[in-house]
C-alpha cells in the first residue's frame, strides 16, 4: 500500500486497475517548496441554472530509476513501471481516485489535456491533469475513507450510515 509522505508524495488508483490498490507517485520537487499539487476550483450555472462546482488538478509526476521517497529510502518502482501504471489508471477516463497529504478526491475524470510528458537522457516528467464534473466534496481524511464499509449496491439491503462510512 502506497503510504504518502513515506513512499509517494501522491497515489492514483481505480477499481479496474489492480483491483483498485492506490500506487504511489513521486512528483517533480520545485524548489524551496517540495512537490506539488495545484487545485482549481470553479462554478458555473447548468442548463437549469443551478450552480455546479468542478475541481482541476495538476500534478508533476517524476519518473527515473532509483528515486528516492520521501523518507530517504530507494523507491522500489522503475520507470517504466511507474509510467505503465500512470497510463493504466489515466486511461480509464472516469472514477480515478487520488490520495494526497490533504485526503483523498474521487471520482476524477481524465479527459481532454490528460498528460504533457518532458523526456530527458535519463529521467521523465508527466505533467498529468485530472477534473470532478459535478458537485465537488472536500476530501475525507484517509483513515476514515480506507476504513469505511464497502458494499455491493446490487446486493447489499442494509441500513447506510453516512456518518462513518463513505460510499461507492
Amino acid at each position: 500500500m502506497a503510504t504518502i509522505g513515506v513512499d509517494c508524495d501522491v497515489a492514483l488508483f481505480h477499481s479496474q486497475v489492480d483491483g483498485g490498490e492506490p500506487y504511489g507517485f513521486l512528483l517533480e520537487p520545485r524548489k524551496d517548496w517540495g512537490p506539488v499539487v495545484s487545485i482549481h476550483r470553479e462554478a458555473y450555472a447548468n442548463a437549469l441554472g443551478a450552480m455546479e462546482d468542478v475541481t482541476h488538478l495538476w500534478f508533476t509526476v517524476l519518473l527515473a530509476d532509483d528515486l528516492l521517497n520521501p523518507d530517504g529510502s530507494r523507491h522500489s518502482a522503475t520507470a517504466a513501471s511507474m509510467y505503465s501504471r500512470l497510463v493504466q489508471i489515466l486511461l480509464q477516463h472516469s472514477d480515478i481516485g487520488l490520495m494526497y497529504r490533504s485526503g483523498i478526491l474521487t471520482g476524477l475524470t481524465s479527459g481532454g489535456h490528460i498528460m504533457i510528458e518532458t523526456i530527458y537522457p535519463a529521467a521523465a516528467t508527466v505533467t498529468v491533469q485530472l477534473s470532478s464534473r459535478g458537485g465537488y466534496f472536500a476530501p475525507p481524511p484517509t483513515g476514515v475513507y480506507l476504513d469505511s464499509k464497502w458494499v455491493d449496491e446490487d446486493s447489499y439491503t442494509g441500513e447506510r450510515n453516512w456518518g462513518n462510512s463513505y460510499w461507492r
